[in-house]
C-alpha cells in the first residue's frame, strides 16, 4: 500500500500559506513533499489561451480566476481532477517512498471533496487584518470548519515553529 498523506490547505491571500508549506518541506526534506493547488491549471489555461499573464495578483486578476475555476467545477470539476491526475503520478514515480501532499483550494465545497474521497486532513492559515478580494473564492474561505488552524500572527521563525509542530504532530 502506498504510503500517503494529504492536507488541504487554505488562508486568504496573503496569509503565508506558501510560506507554511515552504517550511514545512524543509522540515521534512527525507519525505517527498508536494505543494498543488486547484488554481494552477486554472492559471496555465490563462496564460497559454487567454494570453493573460499577471505577476501583480490584483483583485481583478484574482477574481478572473476564480469566475473561470467556478465554472470548470459546475462543468466537469475539472481541477479536483487535476489535482487526483497529479496525486496519482507522484504515486506512481515514487511508490515505494513517502509521499506527503498540501492541497491548495479555497471553495468549501472543492475542500470537503479531498477530505471525503483522499482522507485529507483541513488546515486554515490565518493572519489578522487582511483584505478580502472581491471574488467568490475567496470570499468563502472562512466558511468551512478546518481540522486545524495555524495563526501567522508573529515573526517568519514562530511560523516556522508552528509548521514543525504541526509536521510533528500529524505528518510524521
Amino acid at each position: 500500500m502506498f504510503n500517503i498523506k494529504s492536507v488541504v490547505i487554505n488562508g486568504i491571500a496573503r496569509s503565508g500559506k506558501n510560506t507554511f508549506i515552504k517550511m514545512c518541506q524543509e522540515h521534512m526534506s527525507r519525505y517527498n513533499v508536494y505543494n498543488l493547488s486547484t488554481i494552477d491549471p486554472i492559471k496555465k489555461i490563462v496564460k497559454d489561451i487567454l494570453k493573460i499573464d499577471v505577476i501583480d495578483k490584483s483583485d481583478k486578476y484574482r477574481k478572473l480566476l476564480s469566475d473561470i475555476k467556478l465554472s470548470l467545477t459546475e462543468y466537469n470539476n475539472y481541477t479536483y481532477h487535476w489535482i487526483i491526475n497529479q496525486i496519482n503520478k507522484y504515486i506512481e514515480i515514487n511508490k515505494y517512498e513517502t509521499n506527503i501532499f498540501f492541497i491548495q483550494c479555497r471553495e468549501p465545497s472543492e475542500i470537503q471533496k479531498f477530505k471525503n474521497n483522499i482522507n485529507s486532513i483541513t488546515l486554515l492559515v490565518t493572519k489578522p487584518d487582511l483584505h478580502i478580494p472581491n471574488n467568490i473564492a475567496d470570499q468563502n474561505v472562512l466558511n468551512y470548519k478546518y481540522d486545524y488552524i495555524i495563526e501567522n500572527n508573529s515573526t517568519l521563525e514562530q511560523l516556522n515553529k508552528k509548521a514543525i509542530s504541526f509536521c510533528d504532530t500529524f505528518l510524521i
